[in-house]
This record gives structure tokens, sequence and C-alpha cells, in this order.
């Protein structure tokens, strides 16, 4: 990615004048810098006149919205956030490839893909100064001290999550990995958004949003640093937790992305 400010030179500066709708130049002047601020004060970024990340990442989906206003995620979405990102477009893909197997929606009802975590939700009715222990033994599928693989896939973990909703739904929203890049809904700050349900209305909305949703979640916890480098240990370790190694999540990601990049 190029950060563009007066003075700055090239094919991006080209490329986001006409963005703006300016007669296109090579060099940012003083008419394109206006235009920038003004832009950036109508989509409440801080209008300073330089177009960096978050500027060139409301321009570029505005216009991918334009262009193909479905949701479904297109093969040139990666390749917006890979050039967000300075980074390969198969880098991302690989992460949804391994965490939805490419979709994002499950194809019966079209609700998100998610999984409810068990002891995550423990947690999280002890936060909300619940005791947990109240609501068993009829909810031990739902609700565990320890983490334990009792996923049930699909539809059906929509069932587990309606149960959990009718106890305290927050805490239940917050227990769910959601979408494209399955993303814990205790992470909905740093996916940019101000409470856990407007995350899960996000990831709600189309395939998309969910990948914004993520990338916005992956850059903010610095996960992004690994990619340039192909560190798939390092992504590994940041994004699946200490114990990736058990489900060889580092080389599930690198089997993804040498097979994405051969297609």
């Amino acid at each position: 990615m190029t950060t563009v400010k007066l003075g700055s030179s090239g094919s991006d500066v080209k490329r986001l004048s006409e963005l703006l709708g300016l007669s296109p130049r090579v060099v940012c002047d003083e008419e394109m810098v206006t235009k920038m601020k003004d832009y950036q004060k109508d989509y409440g970024l801080t209008p300073d006149g330089i177009f960096g990340y978050n500027s060139w990442k409301q321009i570029l989906i505005a216009e991918r919205y334009s262009k193909t206003p479905l949701g479904d995620i297109q093969k040139s979405d990666y390749s917006i956030f890979g050039w967000l990102l300075s980074c390969e477009p198969e880098m991302i893909q690989a992460f949804v490839q391994v965490e939805s197997n490419g979709s994002g929606f499950l194809s019966g009802s079209g609700r998100p893909r998610i999984l409810l975590e068990s002891y995550q939700f423990w947690k999280y009715l002890k936060k909300e100064g619940k005791d947990p222990n109240k609501y068993l033994p009829e909810n031990s599928d739902i609700i565990t001290s320890k983490w334990v693989k009792n996923y049930k896939g699909g539809e059906k973990e929509w069932d587990r999550l309606e149960r959990a909703r009718k106890i305290s739904e927050d805490a239940a929203n917050m227990s769910t990995s959601w979408g494209l890049l399955q993303i814990m809904g205790f992470n909905y700050s740093l996916c940019g958004m101000k409470t856990v349900s407007s995350f899960v209305s996000g990831m709600s909305k189309d395939e998309f949003t969910q990948l914004i949703l993520g990338i916005e979640f992956m850059k903010r916890t610095r996960i992004t640093k690994y990619f340039v480098s192909l560190d798939f240990k390092g992504m590994a370790k940041a994004y699946n937790g200490p114990g990736y190694a058990s489900n060889k999540y580092d080389i599930k990601l690198k089997n993804a992305y040498y097979s994405l990049k051969r297609a």
C-alpha cells in the first residue's frame, strides 16, 4: 500500500485521483489534497489530507460495492486486502480455506457459519455474575469449565447457540466464532465494532463484511506482520493460540497457501 500525500507521485496517485473523481494525475497537488480532506471528512476519517490505510480501505471498499453490489466473496476481494496489507492475496485466502473452507454461510439456512465454545460460555457467564453450575447438567454440552471438543457442526451449532442465548445472549455471542475467518465474538472491539451485537449483525450481513471484520482483527492484533515473511508458525501461534501445533494449524495454512499459489 502506498500512502498518498502532497507531493506523492506514481501510479497509485493516478489511481486515487480517479477514485476521487478528479482528472487523472501522477503527482498529488493541492487540489487533490483538498479533495482527499473532503472525502475523509465525509466518511468520519481524520481529515488530514494524507491517504493511509484507513482512507484507502474506505474508498476501495466503496469501489468494490459499486462494481459488485452482492456480498458473496470474489477472488478480487482478496487482492484488495492483499494490496492494503502489502502481502500476497493467497495468504489471506489460505486462512479462509482453513477456517471455513471458503464459505462464511451455511448453504441450508443461509445463516453464518459458527462454532460455540462451551468453555468460553462458562467464562463469560461468570463475568456476568452468573453461576454456570446453575444451568447444569441439562446444558453440559454448551457449558464446560474446560475446553471440550463437543461441536455438532453446521446447522446444529445454531441449535446450541440459541439454547445458550436463552441463558445470556451477549455471553453466547461472545463465546461463538463467526464467519469466513471464524473470529470469536469477544474480539468484537478488535474488529472495529462497538458492541458484540453490532459485530454479530456485521457477520450476518454478507461474506465481504465478514472478510472486512476479519482483516481488521488480523491487522490490529499484528498477525499480518508474519504474512510477508511467510512465517506460518508465527501466524498460526498468533491466530490459533499456543496449542496450534496439536492440530497442525501451521501446516494446514502452509499447504493451503501453496495449493492456492499453484492453482
